[in-house]
């Protein structure tokens, strides 16, 4: 190894989960900067809990992830148009544990 070696980047991306709120999205906005200047992905997620609502109401259940993929997709290419590198994802569940899971399997740096 020679005294001119760089270390290495870390690429470990940066996880934000959002529920579409004012608040929530300038969440997104400030975790979307720091991937900006990292140079690194901004995994951006939507958590729905559904509790039995495919079963109760398919239609409307439909409609639910319909609109949370939209409004998703809408902000990610919003960020994408700033420079930001985003992998927009929808999951179900608990919030809590699925925020929690996405981060530790990404190896979130945050």
């Amino acid at each position: 190894m020679s005294g001119n070696s760089k270390p290495e980047k870390d690429e470990r991306p940066i996880v934000c989960g959002t529920d579409f709120s004012p608040v929530a999205i300038e969440a997104v906005d400030i975790a979307a900067e720091m991937a900006r200047r990292l140079d690194v992905n901004l995994v951006l997620l939507h958590v729905q809990e559904f509790r039995g609502l495919a079963v109760a109401d398919p239609g409307l259940f439909e409609q639910v992830v319909s609109s949370s993929r939209q409004e998703l997709h809408r902000h990610a290419e919003r960020l994408r148009k700033l420079g930001t590198k985003v992998d927009a994802r929808i999951l179900s569940g608990s919030i809590f544990n699925e925020l929690v899971d996405a981060a530790t399997r990404a190896e979130a740096r945050l």
